[in-house]
């Protein structure tokens, strides 16, 4: 009889300490429940982003032959020529590739290993975004969750191309214009923006419409002042440089192919360039579909 109450007041014990535990670690997840499913989800990223390079599928055309360049030119010099193959990639990217090359051979790992550290990084300087702009958790987990499922983002972490290192340059040239006060410009500082957008221009092209859109933004702010207008010179000078070095046969393909393929809006294609930007959006991600009425009133927030 002593042992079957023994037994009980174990059980009773055993039991009460399962309660307290479980409740402890519900407490726990109540107080920190932002980090943990922040932390989750950023390890989420970082696994799918691993996973995806790890796979080390053989490259498509485009990478194919944006790689060649590395095979027909010496030297490093050449990143900044224009490329064979009907190719265009931004200089410093091809010149990081190229170091990249030198320490470690030519496989498809190396030739996509820039992409992938900077789709690592991107991560986190997305979330440091959110951070900023996004005002309650809830919105900065569901913002992350998004980005770290994203398909194309992905995909582009473990491509030999330069829209992975766009996207993390454009969200890095946001965070710094945000911290900027052009009411308290100095000839010196406008001279110092102006020189680090053109550095970033050639590691990065599309920053250049952050460029405009600060600019346009704080001229509509106060447009008597006119250091603001002095700050695209140079990155403006470097872009047209850039373009016109160009082969003509190259630029016409370009105008061309982007016109063609919706990458850039006119009156003649405006259809063309929301079905083809449509189609871009749910590439690989055919969830996304509900959401598109919040980008329209994101829009016009």
């Amino acid at each position: 009889m002593n042992a079957f109450f023994q037994n009980l007041m174990q059980t009773k014990e055993n039991n009460t300490f399962a309660l307290k535990t479980i409740d402890n670690i519900l407490n726990f997840f109540k107080n920190h429940w932002y980090y943990i499913l922040l932390c989750s989800v950023l390890v989420l990223a970082v696994s799918y982003r691993i996973e995806t390079y790890a796979i080390n599928r053989q490259f498509w055309y485009d990478e194919a032959q944006l790689a060649l360049n590395y095979i027909t030119n010496s030297g490093v010099l050449w990143v900044f020529k224009p490329l064979d193959n009907l190719q265009v990639a931004p200089p410093l990217f091809l010149a990081v590739v190229k170091l990249f090359t030198i320490m470690f051979g030519t496989s498809e790992y190396v030739f996509r290993l820039f992409p992938f550290l900077v789709s690592l990084a991107s991560v986190f300087v997305f979330y440091k975004l959110t951070k900023r702009f996004l005002k309650t958790k809830h919105s900065i987990i569901i913002a992350n969750v998004l980005f770290a499922i994203s398909f194309q983002m992905t995909r582009f972490s473990s491509e030999f191309k330069q829209y992975g290192c766009d996207s993390l340059i454009f969200m890095l040239a946001l965070m710094w214009l945000g911290e900027i006060n052009t009411n308290k410009l100095t000839l010196r500082q406008v001279l110092q923006y102006s020189i680090v957008f053109a550095i970033l221009f050639f590691l990065s092209q599309p920053v250049i419409f952050a460029l405009f859109g600060f600019t346009l933004y704080n001229v509509l702010k106060n447009y008597k002042n006119y250091k603001i207008y002095l700050i695209p010179i140079i990155p403006v000078f470097c872009a047209f440089i850039y373009k016109f070095s160009m082969p003509k046969f190259l630029r016409d393909f370009m105008d061309s192919f982007w016109g063609n393929e919706a990458g850039f809006i006119s009156f003649n294609n405006l259809p063309d360039f929301l079905e083809g930007n449509y189609e871009f959006f749910l590439q690989g991600s055919s969830y996304m579909a509900p959401m598109l009425p919040l980008l329209i009133i994101g829009l016009y927030l």
